[in-house]
């Protein structure tokens, strides 16, 4: 399994405001959209946390039409963003 994990900070204190709409994206396993709880200055707003099949169901997804959809709208709410991919050990 590969995994895929972004968190940022954006404009949209609800998580209502972002609608991954991703169960089309073929190798996708699981996905998780979470919005912070702790209020801490440091941590990130939210947080999208995914798991694939393979390494190419990970790379298909960065150029997979609803990907870039969502990506798309939530461009003008976020303000800065992180990412990684791994497999864990």
């Amino acid at each position: 399994r590969r995994r895929h994990s972004q968190c940022g900070w954006c404009q949209c204190p609800t998580q209502g405001a972002i609608d991954p709409g991703f169960g089309q994206i073929p190798g996708l396993l699981h996905l998780e959209l979470g919005i912070d709880t702790s209020r801490i200055d440091y941590a990130c707003d939210v947080v999208l946390y995914t798991e694939f099949d393979t390494q190419d169901a990970l790379n298909a997804y960065a150029s997979h039409p609803e990907h870039l959809r969502v990506k798309e709208e939530v461009a003008n709410l976020r303000t800065s963003r992180f990412q990684v991919d791994y497999t864990p050990h």
